[in-house]
């Protein structure tokens, strides 16, 4: 058995890959890090579980963006992303016909529960948060493009 080749002092590290560098930039800039971001109002949502879940839709990407603001009050976040994901529950026990918004509708309701696992255990960073945003999004995307 051979022993192990030490390292030198000069061998090359390996590079961190660019997106790695930019992650943190492109975190700040989905999140924000003041100011909400520009969703459309609710009765811009299409009527039916759109317009139903809408109020609840937007009050949970408020909650998680300020989840992250160092003085942010984690007691009334943690109850605001219950009561929430809760009406959205309920609301996706209703659109189980509507194909078209269901599964963005579910995957909103997942999101928010990752985030307050994560809200609860301290773990909560801009990579959490952005998945909720980036499934919102989606969201917003089908409910708003829809014909009111």
């Amino acid at each position: 058995m051979t022993a192990p080749t030490p390292l030198r002092a000069d061998a090359a590290r390996p590079a961190i890959p660019r997106r790695m560098l930019v992650l943190p930039f492109v975190m700040l800039a989905v999140v924000g890090c003041s100011g909400g971001r520009d969703l459309p109002d609710a009765d811009e949502f299409a009527a039916g579980p759109c317009r139903d879940a809408a109020p609840a839709v937007l009050a949970l990407d408020e909650q998680v963006r300020l989840a992250l603001e160092e003085d942010a009050d984690l007691a009334a976040v943690r109850e605001s992303l219950r009561d929430e994901q809760a009406t959205l529950q309920e609301v996706l026990g209703g659109a189980d016909g509507r194909a078209d918004v269901a599964p963005e509708l579910e995957e909103v309701v997942t999101r928010v529960g990752f985030a307050r696992v994560a809200l609860d255990t301290g773990t909560l960073d801009g990579a959490v948060a952005s998945d909720v945003t980036s499934a919102v999004d989606r969201l917003v995307a089908v409910c708003v493009a829809e014909d009111t």
